[in-house]
């Protein structure tokens, strides 16, 4: 076990996207790196092809007891041959137990499955418990129809379900009957709350030359974005900045971005080091969750981490009426069109910086860490 020290039975933990892939501490990256506090993690993605050359020896380390693991290059990915695939797939499967196995030794492990597309790993490793966790519908905006089955098999045999958003529950009843467990997105809090500390000679100087007020959204440009809502408030508000930090999605929003773009108050900084962002938040006098609200768009049932990362700098964050809006109360203010944005973000500038509503957003937040999350994961796994 190489000297490791670990509180419980290993994880194989399955999902779409490696680590840090957005430059950003992601749900997933979260989770895992506190749960590897106390177990051995082996993180696995979609299976390379035969022309990409893998890491020595199958894995890597990302932090202790945390591992990516990537398919040695004699176990590729095929296109043309499903029963050689099926047969590779068993086999990664046996790699990937060994390389579990000279990290934690011989105890069964958990698998913990983040997507859909991992639905046929049950039941390869003799593991003791399964795992669910639902962060995005992939169901409502995938065209893959195989998704859906995946999921279904997954809901029928997963030992734990988790959900993001309380009303994606409902949703997934429909598809299989089941016991659900909901469990909301956390905060860092820790990092986050930093930025209320903040003054302006510590901001970053890409945005501390910006004039104020600024609003802001920190977080990725792609189709989720309301371009229209965000162009039109720029065009109203020429007084107001209107800032953006991170990865841009020009490939599929690059005409809606440089439409934006073309205003004089729209600043877009591109993606910043995660160890950075308390700074950028700290420059901001109101933060945005500007998403497509409409019920089957990509964001409405997801759980904007930006929303938990606003309230743990205490900063005021107005955005759409999405699934996830429900139960924060006056902590977050929601709009629904131009007029009422407009309303929402003349009165989260009128508020005082570290007042008491700053004060109850971080309280919120402080409450709802992401080690409070984990820790609730931790009580349900040990009643398996």
């Amino acid at each position: 076990m190489n000297g490791r020290i670990t509180g419980g039975a290993p994880i194989l933990s399955f999902d779409s996207a490696s680590f840090f892939e957005h430059a950003s501490m992601m749900s997933r990256e979260q989770i895992l790196t506190r749960l590897a506090q106390k177990r051995v993690i082996l993180h696995s993605t979609q299976p390379l092809d035969r022309f990409r050359t893998s890491p020595p020896f199958g894995h890597r380390e990302i932090t202790k007891n945390l591992f990516h693991y990537t398919n040695p290059r004699f176990l590729p990915k095929l296109y043309r041959s499903e029963a050689a695939n099926t047969l590779l797939d068993r086999l990664r499967a046996m790699h990937r137990l060994r390389k579990l196995r000279a990290l934690a030794g011989g105890e069964r492990p958990i698998l913990y499955i983040w997507h859909p597309d991992f639905a046929e790993e049950v039941g390869r490793y003799g593991e003791s418990c399964v795992i669910y966790h639902i962060y995005d519908d992939y169901a409502s905006f995938s065209s893959d129809s195989r998704i859906v089955e995946r999921e279904k098999q997954l809901l029928r045999t997963a030992d734990i379900v988790f959900i993001a958003n309380e009303e994606l529950i409902e949703a997934k009843k429909r598809m299989w009957d089941r016991e659900y467990i909901h469990l909301p997105h956390g905060v860092d809090y820790q990092h986050f709350s930093v930025a209320s500390q903040l003054t302006e000679d510590d901001l970053p100087n890409d945005i501390a030359k910006i004039p104020g007020p600024r609003i802001g959204y920190m977080g990725r440009l792609n189709n989720k974005v309301d371009f229209d809502l965000v162009f039109e408030l720029a065009s109203a508000h020429g007084d107001w900045s209107f800032v953006f930090v991170g990865p841009e999605s020009r490939e599929d929003c690059g005409a809606a971005i440089e439409r934006m773009e073309a205003l004089p108050n729209v600043f877009t900084l591109g993606a910043k080091p995660y160890s950075e962002m308390p700074a950028y938040w700290s420059a901001l006098n109101v933060g945005i969750v500007p998403y497509q609200s409409q019920s089957g768009q990509w964001a409405f049932f997801g759980s904007p981490l930006k929303l938990r990362e606003a309230l743990a700098t205490g900063v005021p964050v107005v955005m759409t009426p999405l699934a996830d809006a429900k139960g924060f109360g006056d902590l977050v203010r929601v709009a629904s069109d131009l007029d009422a944005w407009s309303a929402s973000l003349s009165s989260a500038l009128s508020e005082e910086r570290g007042g008491e509503q700053s004060l109850n957003r971080q309280r919120y937040a402080m409450q709802n860490s992401w080690d409070a999350r984990v820790e609730q994961i931790e009580a349900v796994i040990a009643t398996f």
